[in-house]
């Protein structure tokens, strides 16, 4: 059952129950009122009556003429014959006088009334006990009040049609109003599908201003995301791919001279080295890939450090790099001693490497109030405005050729920018060409002396 169908089927509910339980409050209301109104006016007949055959009565005993049966039953006829519409009885020591219709014998108590079904319509009955000097009867009378019956049964049946009108009518305007409503949200579902499906360049565009806009475009906005994501993976296996078949390839190729032919010894270790460094090209290659892998997926533990423990770590990597000079302020951080280590290591092997020994390197670390500063700083040939935009990317290099003449595998600085997010920070390189580059990242200020 999808989304419309139901929407249709839950306000039809709505509507029914709703324009039901007022229509037969209504009715009921109307129907009380105009039985109210009947018993009020049956009521002043009744008295009326009664007051007709008790002012006979008395007249006629003041006139001295003697009270019988026949004189009550003549004076009950005469009453009956201004209204054909009503019924008269009158019971006299539980005999029936007159009656000036067959209707049944159930009466109500003394001055009550009774609603009942006589002559196949409904009447309101009433019952009075009348005493006239010694004479003592019962007056009972009937109205019809079948019309008040009839008007409610005419107005439950107008509402029938009415609300049959009604659902017709609301059914066919919410089922309009669900497509119009659902259709971005079938188009989302359709659009879904086919990115679902490999479209990647499929999107929703749907500009409307309400909350299937706004979801409409964080959908994009999402799909965006993972496109580019999508293209960097795609491109880092198409990289890695690459990289990978060049040592590979170069191996295969001198491993089959070697197995093929008869080489001279000068050869054989100018093959056999040959294999050897693409063997340690791989390796690396490994090991870098295992490493940024690796950040992605463990747990990294925080500590405070010393900035001078670092300083003595990090030192200890480089002894023979004289050119490498280290301005460290005291202070404590908050990181991963070991990542930051690795961080550090690999921004000063990159310096080390473009600056090619010419310059100083230069290594500093500035405290603040709530962030310490580390900077790397080298005199070498720097990088281009686009070299230094895609840095950081997996197995980019900017001087291809020198970077593998010296084992480098392009992943050093992706794995740099993977610690410093690890430490919620981020790797900023600024460089021109010609003056060097610098690389920098921050870490938050810690006061606890531990080293």
């Amino acid at each position: 059952m999808n989304f419309s169908f139901k929407m249709v089927i839950c306000i039809s509910l709505i509507v029914l129950l709703l324009f039901s339980a007022g229509s037969i409050v209504m009715i009921c209301s109307n129907f009380t009122s105009q039985l109210n109104s009947a018993i009020d006016s049956c009521t002043e007949r009744h008295i009326l009556t009664r007051y007709s055959l008790e002012t006979k009565i008395i007249s006629d005993q003041m006139k001295g003429t003697a009270f019988t049966n026949d004189d009550l039953a003549r004076y009950a006829d005469q009453l009956s014959s201004y209204s054909t519409d009503s019924m008269l009885r009158i019971i006299l020591e539980n005999q029936t006088v007159f009656s000036n219709q067959d209707w049944g014998q159930e009466h109500p108590s003394d001055g009550e009334y009774m609603i009942t079904q006589a002559n196949g319509a409904n009447h309101l009955i009433f019952k009075s006990n009348v005493t006239v000097g010694k004479n003592a009867f019962n007056v009972v009378t009937g109205y019809n009040i079948d019309r008040v019956f009839t008007e409610r049964q005419r107005q439950y049946e107008t509402f029938l049609l009415v609300l049959s009108a009604v659902l017709i009518v609301n059914t066919a305007i919410t089922a309009l109003v669900s497509r119009y409503i659902t259709k971005p949200i079938k188009k989302l579902s359709i659009v879904s599908g086919r990115i679902a499906s490999g479209a990647y360049g499929e999107r929703t565009n749907i500009k409307t201003q309400d909350e299937l806009g706004e979801l409409s475009n964080s959908f994009d906005k999402m799909v965006d995301t993972l496109q580019v994501e999508m293209d960097r993976r795609t491109a880092f296996v198409a990289d890695f791919s690459h990289e990978l078949k060049t040592p590979m390839t170069s191996m295969m190729g001198y491993s089959d001279i070697l197995r093929s032919k008869q080489c001279t010894s000068d050869e054989i270790y100018e093959y056999a080295d040959a294999i050897y460094k693409n063997s340690c090209r791989l390796e690396s290659l490994s090991s870098s890939m295992m490493a940024l892998l690796g950040l992605s997926q463990r747990a990294v533990e925080f500590a405070a450090l010393s900035t001078d423990k670092i300083k003595r770590q990090v030192s200890v990597l480089f002894p023979k790099q004289a050119c490498v000079e280290y301005d460290i302020e005291p202070s404590y951080v908050f990181a991963n001693g070991e990542l930051i280590v690795t961080l550090l290591r690999n921004l000063i092997e990159n310096a080390v490497n473009a600056d090619e020994g010419s310059k100083s390197i230069s290594v500093k670390g500035k405290a603040g109030p709530c962030k310490y500063l580390f900077t790397v700083k080298d005199h070498g040939c720097g990088m281009t405005e686009d070299q230094v935009l895609h840095a950081m990317d997996p197995f980019f290099m900017a001087d291809r050729s020198r970077a593998r003449s010296q084992g480098g595998s392009g992943l050093g600085l992706s794995i740099c920018k993977k610690i410093c997010e690890v430490h919620g920070s981020g790797l900023s390189i600024k460089s021109a060409v010609g003056k060097g580059t610098e690389a920098a990242f921050c870490l938050e200020v810690c006061h606890e002396q531990n080293n």
